[in-house]
């Protein structure tokens, strides 16, 4: 099969049958026609192309004009993949609010599953990317790093925390082409891939070897995220350089305690104020908290608490796993500004 025939070919995963991909194919490359034509060029028997020319029109790939001499055209394929991509996320939503209803079952069981094939690894990674929504915690080769580079700038684009740190085989070059909203540090030898998202979503990238085959272990289990948490601080984290640091953003968003902690540490030295909005849970239950961000009690290994301050008190907030802070830390959304200055400026306030 030529390259061709295999772009083509994908379309039949969006309901499209052989003889469909022929007839649609030809229109987009040589236009509106007949459908006496529309057979000959694409070697479609002719009495099956009216059948195919409704079939199609009933997906939405084909228009056709009015009066009795029709003529066909196809739809843009943007339009056309657009449309189908708009009812898989609708089917998607559907499907899964059925199984969130009819299930008869509890999900506590550890999730765990075992990832082959680097396009799939790949895959997945990118998948977890895109979905994240606070923060994205990595350490990857130059390869991958690549691969994944437009995924992790559209993520940040959406206001999520992106942190990566990069091994020595990265070109620095390209380590500039990622923008500076962008956490980098760079290690001083490599080490595990490793991904977590929203503290909920863990991947660990175990590399080939001349006996085994490379993979990946996926899992969303939440003493697994910690333990995985605890290996990429102290073994990826700490002995690497920064490239680039936190950037002074708006609503900057963390799920984990350790790098809400690098962070608000970072913006300190740096002589920021830091406002804050903490969501977590305390003794008594959910509690969302207000305030100033006052400072870092850091002890590596053991706890990593920081504290905010309301019009009341001050609270200590550390991890999910915490037990001696007040909080539990869920999402931390924070923003900086230098003393003398309210917050920092919107975009369309420095134009």
């Amino acid at each position: 099969m030529d390259e061709e025939e295999d772009a083509f070919s994908y379309l039949s995963k969006l309901g499209l049958t052989p003889y469909e991909i022929k007839v649609y194919k030809t229109l987009l490359i040589y236009g509106p026609n007949s459908a006496t034509e529309t057979a000959k060029l694409s070697k479609v028997p002719q009495p099956r192309v009216y059948d195919i020319f409704e079939s199609l029109e009933s997906k939405g790939a084909v228009e056709v004009s009015p009066g009795k001499k029709k003529v066909y055209r196809a739809v843009p394929i943007d339009n056309f993949i657009d449309r189908k991509l708009i009812e898989i996320r609708d089917y998607k939503k559907r499907i899964e609010s059925y199984i969130e209803q009819q299930k008869k079952f509890k999900g506590n069981n550890p999730y765990l599953w075992m990832i082959k094939n680097n396009f799939q690894i790949r895959e997945k990674m990118k998948d977890v990317i895109s979905e994240a929504e606070n923060e994205i915690i990595a350490s990857l080769n130059y390869e991958n790093l690549r691969y994944l580079k437009k995924y992790f700038i559209e993520a940040a684009k959406k206001g999520v925390t992106v942190v990566i740190v990069a091994f020595p085989d990265a070109e620095i070059d390209f380590l500039r082409t990622l923008p500076d909203d962008i956490v980098i540090r760079i290690r001083r030898g490599a080490a595990s891939q490793v991904m977590i998202a929203d503290r909920k979503h863990g991947i660990i990238n175990v590399e080939s070897t001349e006996d085994s085959e490379g993979y990946a272990l996926y899992f969303d289990e939440n003493e697994l995220i910690h333990i995985l948490n605890y290996y990429y601080y102290h073994t990826i984290w700490g002995p690497s350089d920064t490239f680039h640091d936190f950037p002074v953003r708006r609503d900057m968003k963390f799920s984990t305690a350790w790098l809400s902690c690098e962070a608000i540490n970072s913006f300190l030295k740096r002589s920021y104020n830091i406002s804050a909005e903490v969501s977590g849970y305390s003794a008594t239950g959910p509690v969302k908290i207000e305030g100033n961000i006052t400072g870092i009690d850091l002890v590596p290994g053991f706890k990593h608490t920081f504290f905010i301050k309301d019009n009341e008190r001050v609270y200590s907030v550390g991890g999910k796993t915490a037990r001696m802070e007040d909080i539990k830390l869920d999402t931390l959304i924070m923003n900086v500004w230098i003393q003398g200055r309210q917050s920092i400026p919107q975009d369309n306030d420095m134009a």
